[in-house]
């Protein structure tokens, strides 16, 4: 096992013991499309050597401005990525679920910091691999590179078609939130209308009176602590109109 690293000081003072699934490294990468393919031997010695760390509810893997010193994957949980925005307001930038990686970047930028932090939505687990592990699977098995470059620039472009409805009036920006929120979690969300309100980018306030006005529509129902998506042409006419 790998000593810790600043990035896991830093974070070690929000995270609390949580039970954890039963946790097989290699059977997890194994499961993930991203590393089928990948020659058996290398994928063991990098997964042995991996960490496997719990986080409880709004605990942050690493924050802004940390030592970028590894790359992370969701194994269980949801994690969304944050951004130091207008006057100080922490703005989600992306979600993550289970087989997502996230702080990659340091392959290509080493010895910088993270640009971003890492805060998880709900009780979460994550996996940690240090820089020079992933780089020496990356000599072993050259399409792993490709395969991360692909998936980065497809949450890159979710997250700009998201950020594309600043100027949007408010109403418009939670239901753009709440096709992108369907496109990782699916049409039932587990999260809060203030981590709506949050990732849309307006005042929780807002954020309540819109998501009532959706749920008169006929559009969305509400449960403590879900959201289902009823009707979603509804809300991408809306959106689009």
């Amino acid at each position: 096992m790998s000593s810790p690293s600043s990035a896991d000081k830093t974070s070690r003072a929000s995270r609390k013991p949580v039970s954890s699934p039963p946790w097989n490294p290699e059977k997890y990468f194994r499961s993930l499309p991203l590393f089928a393919g990948a020659p058996a031997e290398g994928l063991r010695a990098f997964s042995r050597k991996t960490r496997f760390l719990s986080f409880p509810k709004g605990g942050a893997v690493f924050n802004e401005g940390d030592p970028a010193d590894g790359a992370w994957w969701v194994a269980e949980g949801c994690v969304k990525i944050v951004k130091t925005g207008y006057q100080g307001r922490a703005v989600a930038v992306d979600l993550l679920t289970r087989g997502d990686v996230f702080g990659p970047a340091v392959l290509l930028d080493p010895a910088k910091t993270h640009l971003t932090g890492a805060l998880c939505v709900i009780r979460s687990w994550v996996v940690k691999t240090s820089a020079a592990d992933l780089s020496a699977l990356l000599k072993t098995w050259p399409p792993l590179a490709q395969t991360l470059l692909v998936q980065a620039a497809r949450r890159l472009q979710r997250a700009w078609r998201l950020r594309a409805m600043e100027g949007e009036p408010a109403d418009r920006k939670v239901a753009a939130t709440l096709l992108w929120l369907r496109e990782v979690l699916g049409p039932s969300l587990a999260i809060s209308r203030r981590e709506i309100a949050d990732i849309a980018g307006v005042a929780p306030e807002t954020a309540v009176r819109v998501m009532l006005t959706f749920k008169r529509r006929g559009w969305t129902s509400a449960a403590p602590g879900l959201i289902t998506l009823k009707r979603s042409d509804r809300l991408e006419s809306f959106v689009e109109d």
